[in-house]
């Protein structure tokens, strides 16, 4: 099951795309939450991609929680 958090630019995108693959049934948009945190600590691995930011809080974020962690290199990277 997929859980997509947060808002951006790609949502309705994202949206198009879910119903298109008939993934309604295992995909979630849960937008902007509050209690992130409690989410991203049951996960079983916490994935980010991202065309320009090198070390996100949030990746720490996520292995404080203790949840495995999936991101992507970028352009930038040395």
């Amino acid at each position: 099951y997929l859980i997509i958090a947060g808002e951006g630019s790609l949502k309705s995108q994202l949206l198009a795309l879910m119903r298109e693959l008939n993934l309604e049934k295992c995909v979630d948009f849960i937008g902007l939450r509050k209690d992130i945190f409690t989410w991203i600590s049951q996960a079983d691995v916490f994935v980010l991609t991202s065309d320009y930011e090198g070390l996100p809080m949030v990746i720490i974020e996520a292995m404080a929680c203790g949840t495995p962690v999936v991101t992507t290199d970028f352009e930038g990277a040395d």
